[in-house]
């Protein structure tokens, strides 16, 4: 088998600028000073050409595919970008500009970049009271709640108060993150972390689900016909790492 190799043209940026060459269509010409290439279209004269994709960083352009300035890198309008030397991956909206350890969130009209969070940062992520982080889910209120109760399935597949006193009113699954009226949806932490000034717990103390409807506490029931169910651990003495297990134990 015979094999060809193939090489684009090369020169220094200095001697591509002088000489200005207008590249045939689809002819890659190499900057060896910036390493960068630049694709011809048989009309357009290299100075006025964009760089292209190579070792260095990948096309930018913007949403409609127009390409952007591959020199500066800087952003015509909403546009994506990749670094390879920086190992940065961006996407430049008008006065927001994102980066790596960040996620684009949308709400189908607008976008904004929000923070990754990670154990190191956790804290600052629960910096306000009633704040949380986790897994979460859109369901329905089977009853009226505050946060943070402390939820179950009800039969109807409607969230309802979870009460320790009987297996009937358990397990509980969820905590309310918001006070949610009787039928209405809203937003549940189902495994995460969640933050309530008012607590004052043991750090390192299992949680517990409470005879009191709806609440938590660190004493395991004990009464007759009670259910104890572990729903977490405390983090602090106002933070707690709510994780339900979906067991649980009838005493007699």
């Amino acid at each position: 088998m015979t094999y060809h190799r193939i090489k684009p043209r090369r020169d220094t940026a200095a001697n591509w600028s002088s000489e200005n060459p207008v590249l045939d269509d689809g002819e890659l010409g190499y900057d060896t000073t910036n390493k960068k290439f630049k694709m011809g279209n048989g009309a357009t004269a290299w100075n006025s050409l964009d760089f292209s994709e190579d070792a260095t960083m990948l096309r930018t352009t913007d949403v409609d595919d127009t390409p952007v300035d591959g020199v500066t890198n800087a952003p015509v309008s909403s546009n994506w970008a990749y670094d390879h030397a920086a190992n940065v991956t961006s996407l430049h909206l008008p006065g927001q500009s994102g980066g790596n350890g960040k996620i684009l969130k949308t709400n189908g009209s607008s976008a904004s970049w929000e923070s990754v969070v990670s154990v190191l940062d956790l804290m600052s992520a629960l910096a306000t009271d009633h704040s949380y982080h986790g897994l979460t889910a859109d369901l329905t209120a089977g009853t009226a709640l505050a946060l943070p109760n402390l939820c179950r399935v009800g039969s109807d597949g409607k969230m309802e108060l979870t009460d320790a006193d009987a297996a009937a009113t358990m397990p509980g699954i969820a905590l309310a993150t918001e006070s949610i009226n009787e039928n209405s949806s809203g937003i549940f932490l189902l495994v995460g972390f969640f933050r309530d000034d008012s607590w004052d717990w043991t750090p390192g103390g299992m949680l517990y689900a409470s005879a009191t409807p709806g609440a938590l506490t660190q004493t395991a029931p004990s009464g007759s016909g009670d259910v104890v169910q572990i729903v977490g651990v405390a983090i602090t003495a106002d933070v707690i790492y709510f994780t339900p297990f979906n067991g649980f134990i009838e005493l007699a």
